[in-house]
């Protein structure tokens, strides 16, 4: 009979600890560059493995006392989440103000942008030493949840795979109610949710308990703790990286990002999403049509007055704005952060010239790029901007990259979106004018790229690339199209960019022909193409360009910025593991190695623990077993491999990232909860053959569902009512986890027995595991690609086959050989 205590206790600290660490993601979103995404979920393991190794070492508590010892705990938990979130909301861990080390003039109330380039470009200015500093206060919430729940394992080791079920399910409720939390509540009101939670099984323990007066005195400090932090300010923003949020009109909290509605200027609003994208706010009126009239993107817009438009990150409206003073009669508004349609259809809509009320605008609230695999329409003009939405939610969990919209199969299913004679226009920002160096010349090959997967033979004769000088500075926008771009079309966009005022050139095609028959004037073409060599290097560059084809091309061609990018790999930056081609590599780079640095010290520390500290609960030593810490090890890893790269292959199919990511992260959870339990059921003489069994139908399913289910049936995915592709996925899913949620609970079982001691171990062994894994998921997709962490995955349990094998054969050898003595 499994304690109820025990099973209520374990259940609410595995959702609390899923909790504070989607709320730490959240939070680093909007305070820390998107770099640091990786830090929460590598806190969180760390610190759950620090936990389980202090109740490895801690002596076991009598049983009539354990229930106490939980309720301690407990207090010292609430008290943890309280002072780590206020805490890590106090700290300016990026300067408002900064010294330019150009000029060495100290600058105030930058932009996110220049302070970003300022960053990148320095990135030795970046006070890492305040984010070590406060990395110990957001590892105890964390160290406390991991010594809880190690607790619960070491005192009823017997239950292991029952506890271990109950912690894999409660983690699915976590993973699934505490992001939702975050749409009604925002980010106090969530935290206090949590709070709340903590105290239902101290109250239950309380009431078992009525006479420990010191524990009743205790429950109030987490409470009054609460209440001073709620007077002196409460858990909100007070240093986001990137706008000053000194004049916040209201703000949106939801799993993916943080969208805050903020006065720029006088009379001008903008929403900040974390603290990296920002959109501003336009209506349709005269001032706002003169402001962004200059803009590039408003070329084609005139271009192709009465067609059909689709704009992707449609953000704040000026698109659409744009369009419709241009006379475009239907425009698809497609936009993935919802807060923003949300506030401006519902708090603004009897403002004049809502953009997202405007006639003939339709919109969604999706992946624009899921929308356009979806659709069944032909655009004249298929439009976006760069999206820049770095949420670190999505990218920690590899749902989701800001680049997977500009990918070369991204592109070729642009173009095959379009009319004969449609427009794909894709604007960016970049701060020098070179079009093929850089991560520019990255997005140019990207595009040239998916023209030669959807067919086109000679992209050079398809494309248009217009700049344009920008602030600090350049806009730059390719063009491209299903046919070949005729001398009336680049003469139109020639004049209609002249007619801007706004110094725009033509980096590509050359214009020396239509100066030769007469169409322009000399005068005209050295003011349009001033730089005749970057025609030169633009065509060069269409001549190399190939396709990145076949799942082993990313492997073989490892991280390259001479390469474009793919479906596989939609990164401009790698991990700057094996070389750093730009300072945002370096800043990655130095990030990944002090983590691996951090990792392999604690890893050292926990592997080795069962050799200083030998003695068992019940007074002999502790009997360690090779195989269960290579097991531990590789399960760890493997999960993780393939839970990200399952939510990372799926997502395009579910619309949008925050769904993918709670359909199959939750559902292989709960799989994994419930292969637990059936995993109790076997008895130990088979609990060896077993685990080859589930390791083996792991390894075979996980190939299947994340390698050749995206390839036989991309198609059929893309047209099942999204209902039906949630439960499905939501299905297969939670059959993966099942298969994978017996291995260590049969290992636990085969290998540590009743032993609490090595039960709490392996607990820590297993979150080491799975820290190793989230890392080094993240290095290998973004310098190898998804598909080489999906092979990682499966040859994990794989290995775990053979260290059965190779165990058991060991065993059989050792056991002759003692036999034949004994004879």
């Amino acid at each position: 009979m499994v304690n109820r205590v025990n099973v209520l206790v374990l259940f609410v600290v595995s959702l609390v600890t899923l909790g504070v660490e989607v709320l730490l993601t959240r939070i680093f979103a909007v305070i820390l560059f998107s770099n640091h995404s990786f830090l929460a979920i590598s806190l969180t393991l760390l610190g759950t493995g620090a936990g389980a190794i202090l109740a490895y070492l801690s002596a076991k508590t009598p049983e009539e006392k354990q229930e106490i010892r939980q309720a301690w705990l407990l207090v010292f938990l609430a008290l943890a989440v309280l002072i780590s979130f206020y805490v890590l909301l106090q700290i300016e861990f990026v300067p408002r103000s900064i010294t330019d080390p150009e000029t060495g003039e100290m600058t105030k109330d930058l932009t996110f942008n220049q302070r970003n380039a300022i960053y990148t470009m320095n990135p030795a200015m970046f006070d890492m030493w305040k984010l070590y500093a406060v990395v110990p206060v957001i590892f105890l919430p964390f160290l406390f949840a991991g010594y809880i729940q190690a607790f619960v394992f070491r005192h009823a080791a017997k239950k292991f795979a029952v506890l271990y079920g109950v912690d894999l399910l409660a983690a699915t409720v976590g993973a699934v109610s505490i992001p939702l939390l975050l749409y009604p509540f925002g980010l106090q009101g969530t935290i206090i949710a949590i709070e709340m939670l903590i105290f239902l099984p101290l109250l239950y323990i309380l009431l078992l308990n009525r006479r420990n007066w010191k524990l009743w005195t205790a429950i109030a400090s987490p409470v009054l703790l609460l209440v001073i932090f709620l007077v002196f300010g409460g858990f909100t923003i007070r240093h986001a990286a990137g706008f000053s949020d000194k004049k916040t009109i209201r703000e949106y909290w939801t799993p993916m990002a943080r969208v805050a509605l903020m006065e720029y200027k006088k009379n001008r609003e903008m929403y900040m999403i974390d603290n990296s994208s920002r959109t501003y706010y336009a209506t349709y009126n005269e001032k706002d049509i003169k402001r962004y009239n200059d803009s590039l993107y408003t070329v084609p817009f005139e271009m192709k007055k009465d067609g059909r438009l689709m704009v992707i990150a449609s953000g704040g409206g000026q698109e659409l704005i744009m369009a419709h003073h241009y006379g475009i009669k239907e425009i698809d508004a497609v936009e993935i952060a919802g807060p923003i349609i949300r506030d401006i259809v519902n708090e603004k809509k009897d403002e004049p010239g809502n953009p997202y009320l405007l006639p003939g605008v339709n919109y969604f609230i999706a992946d624009g790029r899921s929308v356009v695999m979806r659709s069944q329409k032909k655009y004249d003009i298929i439009e976006m901007l760069e999206v820049n939405f770095h949420t670190m939610a999505g990218q920690i969990a590899q749902a989701w990259s800001p680049y997977f919209v500009f990918t070369q199969e991204a592109f070729s299913e642009y173009l095959e979106h379009l009319k004969a004679d449609g427009y794909l226009c894709y604007t960016f920002f970049s701060r020098g004018a070179e079009p093929t160096g850089g991560d520019k010349g990255r997005r140019f090959r990207s595009v040239v790229a998916g023209m030669l997967v959807s067919g086109i033979k000679e992209p050079e004769k398809h494309f248009v690339l217009t700049a344009r000088p920008f602030g600090y500075g350049y806009r730059s926008m390719v063009m491209a199209k299903p046919t070949p771009f005729t001398e009336d079309e680049l003469l139109q966009i020639a004049r209609v960019s002249d007619s801007r005022k706004a110094h725009i050139t033509i980096q590509y095609p050359d214009l020396a022909p239509l100066m030769e028959k007469g169409l322009i004037t000399e005068e005209e073409y050295n003011r349009w193409q001033p730089n005749k060599g970057w025609v030169k290097r633009v065509a060069k560059m269409c001549t190399d360009a190939r396709q990145l084809k076949g799942l082993w091309f990313n492997v073989k061609h490892a991280h390259s910025f001479s390469l474009g990018t793919n479906d596989d790999r939609p990164y401009l930056y790698g991990a700057g593991i094996r070389a750093a081609n730009s300072p945002q590599e370096k800043l990655i780079r130095d990030m990944y190695r002090n983590l691996f640095i951090i990792m392999g010290v604690l890893a050292i520390v926990f592997i080795i623990m069962p050799l200083v500290v030998k003695k068992s609960d019940t007074g002999g030593k502790v009997r360690m077993d090779f195989r269960l810490l290579m097991i531990l090890l590789l399960t760890g890893l493997g999960f993780m491999f393939l839970e990200m790269a399952g939510i990372y292959r799926f997502q395009l199919y579910m619309q949008h990232p925050t769904t993918a990511l709670i359909t199959i992260l939750s559902g292989m959870i709960l799989g994994a909860g419930l292969g637990s339990l059936h995993s109790d059921r076997i008895i130990l003489e088979k609990k060896q053959q077993s685990i080859m069994l589930y390791a083996t139908l792991s390894a075979v399913y996980g190939g299947l569902l994340l390698v050749l289910a995206p390839m036989l049936f991309h198609r059929l995915m893309l047209q099942m009512p999204l209902a039906a592709l949630l439960i499905a996925s939501f299905i297969l899913f939670a059959g993966l986890g099942f298969l994978l949620g017996h291995v260590v609970p049969l290992s636990v079982g085969a290998f540590a027995g009743d032993q609490g001691r090595l039960v709490a171990w392996c607990w820590a062994i297993t979150a080491t595991g799975s820290v190793f894994g989230t890392v080094l998921a993240s290095v290998v997709s973004r310098e190898y690609g998804m598909f080489l962490v999906s092979l990682l995955g499966v040859a994990c349990y794989l290995l775990i086959v053979v260290t059965v094998l190779l165990g058991m054969a060991v065993s059989r050898w050792i056991g002759g050989r003692t036999a034949a003595q004994s004879s």
